[in-house]
């Protein structure tokens, strides 16, 4: 990218993010047709978040933000116009117009959209606030209850970033307990829920009045950087910069790529938005997906665009605290949206299978986001890479999480001072730990002499000879099938969780029994404490609301986090364990239909129904959701056959899959 005037670059945003603009309205009202005829349950997916991320590439608060919007722009037409800058004004972009579409009528559009464009996004969507909870403002009193409809509970941008230097082992251990959350949640949760659960239960720990607080444990070397409160940084950037309005003022870019993008994109979207929001689920699912694939066509460039920029250092001249802030309040997008895509442009960068397989569509934003993270992590050769992502292009975007965070774990519990030391999560661990969930008995008497019992039957003719060999972890040091060599988790081709895992090594690492995350943390923290000084340190990032941040600061510096945790994790994975969990054990404690979330209303499906002559042996029994067992399996809109764990084959309108890959 030869240009190197922030200006001139700031020009070229502008002419990727019009016609960026110019897609918002056609997205909208799809997404809006979507939502409203939840057109995710014919697709076979029991939430709009699964269909999201696995068709879309998208997350659930885009689709539903898009949704809100789409019902705005019928309502209001004039928003359209003021999205997009066909009013003569300048564009207010995606950000504001939600903002705006969730209370104005046609009677005070013209004075939000006036507001829109003379205070920053931060302001604007404080007024927002005030006027959806009745306190004054230009409340639009009008605005329709779907639109309005989850509001309260939206998940703010406006969010600081607390920095904490851990060793390894606290990093697992933290993300250990984020597990144990979502799995007694009953969904997928983000660091910041995470986070306020442990300040509370903590604070339910506090020593009463008068009493002297506990002196944070050796065991804690956590060290609380800083928290970033960046609103006051950039009211100030508002104020000195005149709200940006000499960005205004500049001519249009001359001829370049950039501009050639843009107006290709918008002679397509105009072909494909005539057309937009009507049909079936079916037909609405393919016109957001030629859609979303005209906007990552405009978003990688604009990544590679902000990448660029980040390195010119051009947030200093044009009065921007960083790319977060340009791109909410310059360019209408989210906060997160524009660090992502230029996070992405950098990453990408560096290897060159990942940005051959991102640039041609074959991998989404989140996937590339997840290599990405990998491959910062561990020094993988170029062959790896390529296995990886070509691996990443045919599962699904629930099982490439799993496998990152165990390869994640596998290298936050090495210990380089002694590597045939781990903390690991072998059969015979399990056992020790959880004596009461001994998996072979007393949940699985057909086969005592076996540990694995419950995850798999040796009588069904399915299993291996020895199914532990097929479900443990052939690079966890804990394994029977280990190598002699002790693995190297940054050097050499033997290095731990760095080749891309098995069905089998997958299936392993999802066996959650009641008490494991207990008996892990403990150790994890154990291992921090005793051998501080040999694990390299590394930044827990954590993005919290302000007041949440420094209470957590406070209690970390207080108490110390390995302490926080313990007593966390106490208290969370109590519950003993029953005979008849044994299923739910070895599905990990989830529903196993391809690409579902669901954590909670699970039930126990036979794969050959018992009317039919199915028996009660696991290797014909499967967890699943609610709606995966009542309106999926048995509501024909999905249909699962084989055998469990390892041999279950979905069949989805959208598709065909075996263990979270399409087939």
């Amino acid at each position: 990218m030869p240009a190197t005037d922030p200006w001139r670059l700031d020009r070229l945003a502008s002419e990727l993010v019009r016609a960026r603009h110019a897609l918002s309205v056609p997205l909208a009202r799809c997404s809006a047709a979507f939502v409203f005829r939840r057109g995710w349950f014919d697709l076979g997916y029991a939430r709009a978040s699964d269909h999201a991320r696995e068709r879309l590439g998208r997350s659930g608060r885009w689709v539903r933000d898009l949704g809100m919007l789409g019902g705005a722009l019928a309502r209001l037409p004039g928003l359209a116009r003021a999205l997009c800058g066909d009013d003569g004004g300048s564009p207010i972009g995606r950000v504001a117009a939600g903002l705006i579409g969730r209370c104005a009528t046609e009677a005070t559009l013209d004075a939000w959209v006036l507001l829109a464009r003379s205070v920053p996004i931060r302001e604007l969507r404080a007024r927002v606030a005030e006027a959806l909870a009745g306190t004054g403002g230009m409340s639009g009193g009008g605005a329709d209850a779907s639109i309005q409809e989850g509001a309260e509970n939206e998940e703010s941008d406006d969010l600081t970033q607390l920095l904490l230097r851990v060793p390894r082992p606290l990093r697992a251990a933290f993300d250990e307990a984020h597990r144990l959350h979502e799995a007694v949640e009953g969904r997928p949760t983000d660091r910041a829920s995470f986070v306020e659960a442990l300040v509370g239960e903590a604070s339910a720990c506090e020593p009463s009045a008068g009493a002297e607080a506990p002196e944070p444990s050796p065991a804690d070397p956590c060290s609380p950087r800083r928290v970033w409160n960046r609103s006051r940084i950039e009211r100030y950037l508002a104020e000195v910069s005149g709200f940006w309005r000499s960005l205004e003022t500049q001519d249009r870019a001359p001829e370049s790529p950039e501009a050639r993008l843009a107006r290709t994109v918008l002679h397509r979207a105009r072909f494909l938005s005539r057309q937009a929001g009507e049909g079936k689920p079916e037909d609405l699912d393919t016109q957001l997906r030629a859609l979303i694939a005209l906007e990552n066509d405009l978003e990688r460039a604009l990544g590679a665009l902000l990448a660029h920029m980040a390195e010119r250092r051009a947030w200093s001249a044009l009065r921007f605290s960083g790319v977060g802030h340009y791109g909410e309040q310059r360019l209408g997008m989210s906060r997160a949206a524009a660090e992502s895509r230029a996070w992405i442009a950098r990453v990408v960068s560096r290897s060159p299978a990942l940005k051959e397989s991102y640039e041609s569509g074959r991998l989404g934003h989140e996937a590339v986001l997840l290599l990405g993270r990998l491959f910062a992590e561990w020094r993988l050769s170029a062959p790896e890479q390529a296995a990886w992502v070509g691996h990443a292009e045919i599962l699904t975007i629930r099982r490439l999480r799993d496998e990152v965070a165990r390869a994640m774990r596998l290298i936050d519990e090495h210990n380089p001072a002694c590597p045939e030391a781990s903390v690991g999560d072998s059969l015979e661990e399990l056992r020790a730990a959880c004596p009461g969930a001994a998996l072979g008995d007393p949940i699985d008497q057909q086969s005592p002499a076996c540990p694995c019992g419950a995850l798999w039957d040796p009588t069904d003719g399915h299993s291996p000879a020895c199914p532990r060999a097929a479900l443990e972890d052939p690079l966890d040091e804990h394994s029977s099938a280990r190598p002699g060599a002790a693995p190297d988790p940054v050097h050499g081709s033997s290095r731990r969780g760095g080749s891309v895992p098995t069905d089998a090594q997958w299936r392993a690492f999802l066996v959650r029994v009641p008490g494991q995350s207990r008996e892990r943390v403990r150790r994890l923290c154990a291992l921090a404490g005793a051998t501080p000084d040999v694990f390299p340190g590394v930044t827990l990032r954590v993005k919290l609301p302000l007041d949440l941040a420094e209470a957590f600061k406070a209690l970390v510096t207080r108490r110390g986090l390995a302490s926080i945790l313990l007593e966390f994790v106490e208290v969370w994975d109590a519950s003993p364990p029953r005979a008849s969990d044994r299923i739910y054990i070895r599905d990990g404690w989830r529903c196993t239909a391809p690409g579902c979330s669901s954590r909670k209303n699970l039930e126990d499906h036979h794969i050959r129904y018992r009317s039919a002559g199915g028996d009660d042996k696991p290797g014909n029994r499967t967890c699943l959701c609610r709606f995966h067992h009542q309106q999926g399996e048995h509501g024909g809109r999905t249909r699962v056959t084989g055998t469990a764990p390892l041999g279950l084959k979905w069949v989805l309108r959208t598709g065909a899959f075996q263990n979270d890959r399409a087939i």
